[in-house]
């Protein structure tokens, strides 16, 4: 997409611009023109969220020297969820970010917030994640 194309979306259509500095290099658009759910903000957000964690997870991976064979699970325990106006929240970033990652042969789920900004959420989240690894000794 050329740079007056994204200027253009940016100033007129509401997309949210991407920015290298203080350059404009691409732009986010809505995915459809009334659903809240799917504009160019929320896009954008899905897709900071799917990049970060991307990237913590080729970093976990670097730093500790496991191959991407033997990652068994990939556990979302972020507050984002995708999805339209009828499935809000039934996206699943743990799988796209396992496929996005090279890990896709491992199980990939995404455990929704039981507590509300809680510090117990995380808390029962590694108590899940615990559950479904084996303890090898």
């Amino acid at each position: 997409m050329s740079f007056q194309k994204s200027s253009s979306f940016v100033n007129n259509d509401g997309a949210e611009g991407l920015y290298y500095g203080e350059t404009l290099v691409g732009c986010v658009k809505r995915a459809h023109d009334i659903d809240v759910n799917l504009s160019a903000e929320v896009m954008h957000e899905n897709l900071v969220n799917k990049a970060s964690s991307v990237l913590a997870v080729l970093h976990s991976l670097k730093s500790t020297g496991v191959a991407k064979e033997d990652v068994e699970y990939v556990l979302d325990c972020s507050e984002e969820a995708c999805g339209d106006v009828n499935q809000r929240g039934g996206g699943n970033f743990a799988k796209a970010v396992a496929e996005i990652a090279g890990t896709c042969k491992c199980y990939r789920f995404r455990c929704k917030r039981i507590l509300c900004r809680s510090c117990l959420t995380l808390l029962l989240r590694l108590l899940l994640l615990l559950r479904l690894v084996p303890i090898r000794w």
